[in-house]
């Protein structure tokens, strides 16, 4: 009966893990509604996982708000050029599926268009999971985003996968909302870190082990 309710056995940990995804989701659901701070907030939502619920640094509202800061003046561009992008390929898409459905020749052009689509969410994703890990200019964040998608095709293929459930499960189910994108970017951290760490200098991968053995919140 003590052991149950030492708060460092499984269970109380598992609730504090879940806990800490309630409130990242709904920080990170919060700070997309004006939508221009989407960039930022996906940034901060990667790092803060990372940092704080992988490896037990910090605390889930300090960390992301900082994180957030930092990002926003170098994410917020990065997001906007890729959101433009996406909006005009959204709108092709909906013209041509307009044209399929009423049996235009240029309607198949619609499954183009929603292909293309999908490769852009990949890329946002990309890149998103990129500059919180990494600093770099803008145009290096969006060039190696789109590199390492098409470089880690199998990956790219997993993290869609993953996208579409996600959404699915949301439409679903509404209330998963509140742990959703937490859980997601767990998923996605387990499989960007893996990618990461081939691009790593030694001396930035000897710094991520050290940190990794002494994983505990200050």
């Amino acid at each position: 009966m003590n052991e149950f309710f030492n708060y460092d056995n499984k269970f109380f940990r598992a609730l504090g893990k879940l806990v800490d995804c309630c409130i990242l989701s709904v920080l990170w659901t919060f700070l997309c509604i004006p939508i221009f701070t989407a960039g930022a907030a996906s940034a901060a939502l990667y790092y803060t996982v990372h940092k704080v619920i992988r490896n037990d640094k910090g605390y889930v509202f300090q960390t992301f708000w900082s994180s957030f800061k930092e990002n926003f003046k170098k994410a917020t561009p990065v997001w906007l050029i890729q959101l433009l992008v996406l909006l005009i390929v959204t709108g092709d898409a909906y013209i041509m599926a307009n044209e399929l459905k009423n049996g235009s020749k240029f309607g198949p052009f619609y499954y183009f268009f929603l292909v293309v689509w999908f490769l852009i969410v990949i890329w946002i994703i990309f890149t998103c999971c990129y500059e919180a890990r990494f600093v770099q200019s803008r145009r290096q964040i969006l060039k190696n985003g789109a590199v390492l998608a098409i470089v880690h095709l199998p990956q790219s293929f997993a993290v869609i996968i993953i996208f579409v459930v996600s959404v699915l499960l949301y439409l679903i189910l509404p209330f998963l909302g509140f742990v959703l994108p937490a859980v997601v970017t767990i998923i996605y951290n387990r499989i960007f870190e893996k990618i990461f760490r081939q691009y790593m200098t030694e001396e930035e991968l000897e710094k991520e082990q050290f940190d990794d053995q002494f994983s505990e919140r200050d």
